[in-house]
């Protein structure tokens, strides 16, 4: 294809974010280079290799994995959405899909303002053990509901397209189900949604 120098930055990340899946962390790219090809060019085009060297660093395993914060849910219903296992590589897209799955836990039962963060430290042997935090918050509730931006469509035939009510427990998947909902009536040629704070502090 054709040689795109800015491409090359984001070449280098998801290089190293591969490699942060497969149990290297700390694997960097020590250089990039732009080599020409002269031989095989021409007077239309220009050939050149890229060459990226890499640091692989070295290989790390998962140790202890906690959490802690959780009064609202079990030991047991966290539990059940960690995913990996003590002893097996480190791997960053799978941690990062448990702390998704513990936000969503909490999302759509409300806890809107919940804040989970995994601390992740490195300890002796290659091992990297994984603590998320959990902040719970309020649960918030539905306050209002509004529809702008139309202009032949009456706001009540979108309203019946609602995963949700006023004064319901806010969930997240409600939230993006009432979207895909709405726009599959094919009747609005885009929509976007954002939430924002209500009158009262829940």
């Amino acid at each position: 294809g054709n040689f795109i120098a800015s491409n090359m930055d984001a070449d280098k990340s998801a290089i190293v974010q591969y490699y942060a899946t497969k149990g290297y962390p700390d694997a960097v790219i020590t250089s990039a280079e732009v080599v020409p090809l002269d031989e095989e060019s021409t007077e239309s085009t220009r050939y050149v290799n890229i060459v990226y060297t890499i640091n692989e660093g070295e290989l790390w395993t998962i140790g202890e994995i906690t959490f802690s914060g959780n009064t609202i849910f079990t030991d047991e219903e966290i539990y059940s959405l960690i995913s990996v296992s003590e002893g097996e590589r480190y791997n960053s897209e799978r941690i990062t899909n448990i702390y998704e799955s513990i936000a969503s836990l909490y999302y759509d039962n409300g806890y809107v303002y919940s804040v989970v963060y995994p601390q992740i430290t490195k300890e002796e042997g290659n091992r990297v053990s994984i603590e998320f935090l959990i902040t719970e918050g309020v649960q918030t509730k539905v306050e209002e509901v509004r529809i702008n931006g139309l202009t032949k469509t009456k706001p009540y035939v979108l309203e019946r397209e609602l995963a949700f009510k006023v004064g319901d427990v806010f969930s997240r998947s409600a939230f993006i189900q009432s979207q895909q909902n709405m726009y599959n009536t094919s009747l609005l040629k885009n929509i976007s949604a954002s939430l924002y704070p209500g009158k009262s502090e829940d």
